[in-house]
């Protein structure tokens, strides 16, 4: 169901979606981007870093966030949406991340309507990975 500018209220929570973090997620991310960071892609080198093992892409995590936006307003949402984002904690193989969120504002702007959304990454130990502030477009 696509939501407008008037469906949504301040105070609104964005549905919560999870997925479960795991290193073959990291290589597959890895294999189609080009980014072979051995931070990411090598447990051996990985686990010698202040890290302590290896850790997934942001935007993998990040992507997390878009798919919730969508599921809560449809595709249309995106085009348009601004985002600040801010990586906190690493994610880790092994970790269940849930993208979360909640409408801080909403206003009009050039003749479209827009959520200013906290939204975040938080892993089984409820501890943000990843806080996003962004201006939603509706």
């Amino acid at each position: 169901m696509v939501r407008g500018f008037a469906d949504i209220q301040v105070g609104e929570e964005v549905p919560p979606i999870t997925n479960l973090m795991t290193q073959e997620i990291i290589n597959r991310y890895a294999q189609v981007t080009g980014d072979h960071n051995p931070i990411h892609v090598d447990p051996e080198f990985a686990k010698n870093t202040q890290f302590g093992g290896t850790i997934a892409h942001g935007v993998i995590s990040v992507s997390y966030i878009f798919q919730a936006l969508v599921n809560w307003l449809g595709t249309g949402t995106l085009r348009g949406t601004k985002m600040r984002v801010t990586f906190l904690n690493p994610v880790r193989p092994g970790d269940t991340v849930t993208a979360k969120g909640k409408v801080l504002d909403k206003r009009q702007e050039n003749g479209r309507g827009v959520a200013a959304c906290e939204l975040w990454i938080e892993n089984q130990q409820q501890q943000r990975c990843i806080l996003i502030e962004a201006d939603v477009a509706l």
